[in-house]
Formats: structure tokens, sequence, C-alpha cells
């Protein structure tokens, strides 16, 4: 019968027998207490539910399973953080109650405490290993907090616990992806689209996956597929796009490209022009705008100058940050691009277009890429500033400018980057400064570094402003070599003409393509790539070998 008032200690204890274990009484009376709290939460009546947990435990005296009970129905009202505190309570009551651990672990990760849930869940796990629910959310909770190769081990082990369990597989393979373990990633999507055949998806994801394993007829095989029953689905044909421009298909690449737009929260900007298809642009005036990473904006801003080429007066838009680098585009007035980081009010265009969609538009191939020595130019200003300091802190010696790591937020960043580690090898060849060009990420290794004599470093000296990448222009301008990751400041020593060595993944983004080391988009770029997922240091090695002989 439904309770609509809080027992007590008096009331329960009253349909005892007198005779009873006291003890016994007790663990009856926490019993229908629970019972109690439970139906009136099941009943959303959840102010009642704390008050029974409550007077129970002021009359009945503090019991694990009581605050376990107050923290079930704050959790089913919404209120985690303070559910968090009840399952506290547990566990300080009942430390080797590893549900109580779990449950605490859940209510810290709802909360948005991913440390504190952690430390939780591995507690719940030391009691039990057989937790299955505490693992689940233990991989999870660490997936959140960026720690995907601790949450493959995670579910690697429930996995085995759990083999025929699609979820956990799924997630296995997520956070393998996530740690760049591919072949794990690629066995545990293959078990569980096994387990749940049909699974959309997985397929998706398994496309994707044999694509970064380089198998590309098999991850062709399984879009064809997919896109048979959804054509219009922009996610599908946008990933099917990297596949063509992997393999250096432009023409079907750029054409599928082209369904970023349509991808759920993305939409072309809106201008006071028309949209350009193709059209013949000589005497129109045209606004070029930018998109994507500062990468993406330095390697297709060359496309200004094609549209100046063909008689239209243009315009660029770029990020502020980018403003004065690209300015350099456009030394002078007479060339007929404006670079700007603003319209003005009321502004209007002919004509406007996205950058990275005008070689669908013009049609190009990959041998249609207009591929100029160099086309931005490092400032004569900076150049005289730097050359001195760079010339005297190198004494005579090759210059060679190191850069190694990207951001770790990009969608692209996993594998392309390396350990600052797997670069300290170069640090002993003869004959060398090096500079060290990172800012911001991958710092964390360099420790002792600065007190090597055959090396400086620059990282917290460059684009101290607000400007993006004119010191480092500059300073890549006066180096003899860049060495440097699959990141913005590439696209940079390619696009200013600086020698430029870059380091790939076995399988990189789409615009490296697959194979060689010749770089069409860079003429004075050479590609050094992996032989091996994740080994760097093959092209490492390669790189040392070429500085050698470059003494």
């Amino acid at each position: 019968m439904a309770v609509t008032k809080p027992a007590t200690v008096g009331t329960i204890i009253a349909v005892m027998s007198n005779d009873a274990n006291p003890s016994q009484t007790i663990k009856e009376s926490v019993e229908t207490a629970i019972r109690e709290a439970t139906a009136l939460a099941q009943s959303a009546r959840f102010d009642e539910a704390e008050a029974t947990c409550m007077a129970a435990a002021r009359d009945l005296g503090d019991h694990a399973e009581l605050w376990k009970c107050l923290g079930a129905v704050r959790h089913h009202r919404g209120d985690s953080a303070n559910a968090a505190a009840a399952f506290q309570k547990a566990v300080d009551l009942a430390p080797d109650d590893a549900g109580a651990w779990s449950s605490l672990g859940l209510m810290l990760a709802t909360a948005d405490r991913s440390g504190e849930a952690i430390a939780a869940l591995r507690k719940a796990l030391e009691i039990d290993p057989g937790q299955t629910a505490a693992a689940r959310n233990l991989g999870l909770s660490l997936m959140k907090s960026g720690k995907p190769a601790e949450a493959r081990d995670v579910y690697r082990t429930l996995a085995a616990q759990l083999p025929n369990d699609a979820d956990v597989l799924g997630w296995l393979g997520h956070a393998s992806a996530a740690a760049d373990d591919i072949d794990t990633a690629y066995a545990a999507y293959k078990r569980s689209l096994q387990i749940q055949p049909g699974n959309q998806n997985l397929e998706l994801t398994l496309a994707l996956v044999e694509r970064d394993l380089g198998l590309f007829p098999a991850s062709r095989s399984r879009f064809d597929r997919l896109l048979a029953a959804r054509p219009d689905d922009p996610v599908l044909r946008f990933a099917q796009a990297q596949n063509f421009l992997l393999q250096g298909d432009f023409v079907n690449g750029f054409r599928e490209y082209e369904w970023r737009w349509k991808r759920p929260g993305m939409e072309v900007p809106e201008f006071n022009a028309v949209p350009w298809q193709g059209e013949d642009v000589a005497g129109k005036t045209f606004l070029l705008h930018d998109e994507q990473g500062l990468g993406d904006t330095i390697q297709f801003c060359r496309f200004a100058a094609t549209l100046r080429d063909k008689g239209a007066a243009v315009t660029l838009l770029v990020r502020p940050r980018l403003r004065r680098l690209i300015s350099s585009l456009s030394p002078n007035a007479s060339q007929d691009i404006a670079v700007i980081d603003t319209v003005p009010p009321g502004a209007s265009f002919d004509f406007h277009c996205p950058l990275m969609s005008i070689p669908y538009r013009l049609g190009m191939t990959l041998a249609d890429i207009p591929a100029p020595q160099a086309y931005l130019t490092a400032e004569d200003e900076l150049i005289a500033q730097w050359r001195p300091k760079l010339a005297e802190w190198s004494g005579g010696k090759l210059a060679v400018g190191l850069n190694w790591q990207g951001d770790p937020s990009s969608q692209s960043e996993r594998g392309r980057s390396l350990p600052f580690d797997a670069l300290r090898g170069l640090l002993a060849l003869e004959g060398i400064h090096f500079f060290l060009l990172q800012k911001q990420h991958g710092r964390d290794a360099l420790a002792g570094i600065a007190d090597l004599p055959n090396v400086t470093d620059l990282g917290d000296a460059l684009d101290l402003g607000d400007d993006a990448f004119v010191d480092t222009a500059a300073v890549m301008h006066c180096l003899d070599i860049v060495v440097t990751s699959d990141t913005g400041p590439a696209h940079l020593a390619g696009a200013i003409g600086a020698r430029s060595w870059v380091l790939l993944k076995k399988v990189p983004e789409w615009r490296w393509g697959t194979a060689g080391s010749a770089m069409p988009w860079y003429p004075t770029m050479r590609l050094f790539r992996q032989s091996v997922r994740g080994d760097w240091s093959g092209p490492v090695r390669e790189i040392a070998n070429a500085l050698k002989t470059s003494l």
C-alpha cells in the first residue's frame, strides 16, 4: 500500500513483534523504507521519496543501503550532483560495496566530474572485476577525458567478458580508432557488424576504417552499397569524396566534396552576390571566401590568382588572423586581389564562391592544379629582423626548422603528428643547427633541450601578436630546410617556396596522396611517408640520411 507520509522508526517498529531480534528488526525497517521510497520515486513523488530516506536514516541510523536508495531517487529526479553526494556517503559507510562505487562513478560522470568518476569506477572494478556497468561507464568517461588508449584497454577487457555484445564491441572500435589503433578498431567493428548485420552506421564506420588501412577497393565497395540505399546522404557522399581525392581522382572527388555543405550544421555563407557555378568571370567582381582550417586557406588561396588571371576583380575574405599573411598574394593594387577580413556593409559582388569549391567549378584534374614555386611571401622587414639572429645562432651550420605537432582538437589530427621524442635522434647529427618552430601544443617533451648547443627554441618568440604565421614565414624563408608534420606550418612552408620536408602517416589526409615523395601542390616540398602504420622511425631515418647529404 502506498505511503503518503514519511515513515519513522516508531511507526515501522510498531508493527514488529516485541520479541523480534533488534538487528533483524532494523534491517527489515531499512528494507521497508527503501521499498516505500522506491514506490514513491516511481510515481514521481520525489520529495516524499527523499523525505522517507532521510527520516529512516535519522531514526534507524546511517545505513549504506538507505544512502544508495537516496542517491537513486535523486538520480531519477535529475539531480546528479546531490545524487553523487548520497552515493559518496554510501561508499563511506560501505567501502567494499562495488555497486555503490559504480553508482557514484555514474553520478560523477553525469555531473561532468570525469576525473572523480574515473577514480570511483576504477575502485568498483578493483573490488569486483565483474561490474560490467562500471566498465562501460569507465570507458565512456575515459573517452570523454581524452584518454582513448586507456578506454580501449577497458573495453578490450569488457569485450572478453561480453564477446557477443555489439555495443561493447562498437565502443572498443571507437576507442581504438581514437587511439590510432586501427587494426583493433577494424576487428572490433567487423565483429560487431557480424552480430548486427545491416547496421548502416557500422557499415559507414567500417568503410572509413578500411580507407584508413589503405583497403581502398573494400572501402569503395562498402560506400557503393551504402549509397545505393541512401544516395542523398551528405555524410556518405562527403566521405566518399575523400576516397576519390586521396586516390587522385579530383574530378569525382571535388564534385562529391560539394556535399560538405549539406551535412548537418553546415551552411554556405550568404552574401550580396550570386553563387558562382563556373560562369565566365571576365570583367566581373568576385568574392572568394575561406573555410575550414588555417592550412586549408593557405593551400587554396592560390585560386584567387587563377580567377584574377581569368579577368575577375577578386576580393578574398579570410579570418582576421590570416589577413596579414594572405595579403602577400597581392603586394600591389594593380593585381586586382583585395584581401579583407570583413565584408563592408552594403558591399555587393557579381559572384561569390567558397575557396575549396574552385577546383570543382573549374573542372580541374590533379594535373591542372596551379603550383607556382611560391605564391605567398614573408615580409621583408621581418626577414631583415630574423636573418642576422638565425645566422648568429646557427654559426654557419645547416639551419633546419622542426615542427611536429598539429592542433589536437582537429578532426584530422589522429596519427598525423609525431612526438618530439621521435625526432630527438636528429639532434645528434653534426654540422646542423636546429630551430624549434613548435608553438602551443607538443612542447611538453622539451625539458633540457634548450641546453643543447645546436638547438634554439623559437616557439615562444614567434607570432606573438594577433597575426598568424608572419614571424614563422620570415624564419622559414631564412632556413635551409623545414622539417614538419602534416600541419598548418607545412602548408605555409610550401606556399612561400621554402625547402620543406613533410612527415606523413601511412594513409594521410586526401591532399597528400598515397604514394611518392613529390607534392603536386608544392614544388619545393618533399614527402617522407610511414611504411608501417604508427611507426615514425622509418621516415625519420630517411630524413636523417637526407640531412647528411645536404651538408
